[in-house]
């Protein structure tokens, strides 16, 4: 078991997928870069040439934020239809149900980070499962998941996550070895492979789990058994070496991934940053270009001769002259202005990023922009926006059939009292056909009592 996750994460860690004879993608740094492009970082802040701080445009951001306006999900967007005609009523009653329980696990909330996150990385994920009794739902980081990176899905690879506990929390499951963990107090607790981590207090223990397939003796410890079983194998690590701690066999994986836009040849989904990364370069290189420009052009370019010192020339910004042994030892020089055709360059920058993504702001419509042609554009971006929510419904879908439900139909007791809330009709509906459930049950009831005492030849 040690030597299978060894070698994945060995293989897969740096998530290179060859997406044609000669490309490769590079996962973890797409994501790197997408994240520093949505917070406007540079990786060298100052330029070169001037030492000057450079400005960031935040195009990126604005793209993101537009997006996720016009995607957002909420939890009263999820709604329960039934698959046959016979489960209305069973489905009526279990839609109240379903919003219970998610609003007990605040899913509307890890919506909004799952959207976010397969807004600006490209994909995310969701983990849903079952904790002493209780549904447990948790966004995973990308950077924490270590999977295939040419499957096109989750379902098709073995699927490894990298999680931090504290030691407390650590020491209270179930699992064997634990004497073995002494945990750390510098460890990374984001994926980004910092030197040392942050510093805490507590010591935390780097977790690993996978899913996938096992040969059988994993299990068993039964070297017999070579046949291969899917299941899940609990890891730690201390940096060199693995500890195993848990091994059971499984149906299948608690997770669900979501991206913005699938393609082919690699895992990973396109998000909003990596559609403008050329863009976001060449927009920063116009407008910084521009500002060195303007600055020259407006403090001045100078031509020195003879013994000008630097005192002198700091004087001359502070006084406006200073005194030169003769003429000719300094004159400034012609550097012209800001060319205008380099707001033409920014405004196609715009315009391409919008098309690539498919955005468009409400107020980016032009006044004079004659209706039917602004009418074509909204409804063009719609579109857009449509087809990635209908991408994220289908997952949805797949995680409350597959995953949440089952497990609400294992916690949920007979006699479990839950509170529901809706409108006064709908719940007044809802008592009329429980009443009317009760009494043709008690109907039936005393027509099999009767049925039982009277005999045949009676009737």
């Amino acid at each position: 078991a040690i030597a299978i996750l060894k070698d994945e994460l060995s293989e897969w860690q740096s998530d290179h997928a060859f997406v044609t004879d000669e490309f490769f993608y590079d996962g973890q740094l797409a994501v790197k870069r997408a994240r520093r492009n949505y917070f406007g970082v540079f990786e060298e802040e100052r330029d070169p040439q001037t030492g000057r701080k450079k400005v960031f445009i935040p195009f990126t951001e604005w793209t993101v934020e537009t997006v996720l306006k016009n995607i957002d999900i909420d939890t009263k967007d999820v709604e329960v239809k039934a698959k046959h005609p016979d489960s209305y009523k069973v489905a009526q009653i279990f839609r109240y149900v379903l919003r219970y329980y998610l609003n007990k696990i605040h899913f509307g909330k890890k919506l909004n980070d799952l959207l976010r996150n397969t807004v600006i990385d490209g994909t995310a994920f969701l983990k849903v499962w079952k904790e002493k009794g209780d549904i447990k739902l948790r966004v995973v980081d990308r950077l924490n998941m270590t999977v295939d990176p040419t499957a096109p899905n989750l379902d098709e690879t073995p699927v490894i996550e990298r999680n931090l506990l504290t030691l407390p929390e650590f020491q209270e499951y179930d699992w064997n070895n634990k004497e073995d963990v002494k945990g750390s107090k510098s460890l990374d607790r984001t994926g980004l492979d910092m030197q040392g981590g942050q510093n805490t207090q507590v010591p935390y223990v780097e977790v690993y789990e996978r899913y996938g397939y096992f040969p059988k003796f994993v299990f068993t410890e039964n070297e017999k058994d070579e046949e291969y079983v899917y299941g899940k194998v609990c890891y730690s690590s201390n940096g060199t070496s693995y500890i195993v701690h848990k091994t059971e066999e499984t149906k299948g994986h608690p997770y669900q991934e979501f991206k913005f836009r699938d393609l082919v040849n690699r895992f990973d989904g396109r998000g909003v940053p990596e559609m403008l990364f050329q863009i976001q370069t060449y927009l920063n290189e116009i407008i910084n270009i521009r500002l060195n420009t303007a600055r020259v052009a407006q403090s001045g370019l100078w031509e020195v001769r003879g013994n000008i010192t630097p005192q002198q020339l700091k004087r001359l910004f502070s006084t406006g002259a200073i005194k030169t042994s003769q003429e000719g030892d300094i004159n400034r020089i012609d550097t012209g202005t800001v060319d205008p055709s380099s707001y033409k360059d920014e405004e196609q920058a715009y315009l391409w990023g919008q098309r690539v993504t498919q955005t468009q702001a409400e107020d980016e419509i032009s006044p004079s922009q004659p209706a039917t042609n602004a009418l074509i554009q909204e409804r063009g971006s719609s579109k857009g926006y449509n087809l990635i929510m209908e991408g994220i419904f289908l997952n949805l879908k797949k995680v409350l059939e597959e995953k949440l439900i089952p497990i609400i139909r294992d916690t949920i007791k007979d006699g479990e009292i839950i509170r529901i809330t809706g409108s006064v009709d709908a719940l007044r509906e809802l008592d009329r056909e429980l009443a009317k459930s009760v009494i043709y049950e008690r109907k039936e009831k005393e027509f099999a009592d009767f049925l039982s005492r009277t005999p045949i030849k009676s009737i």
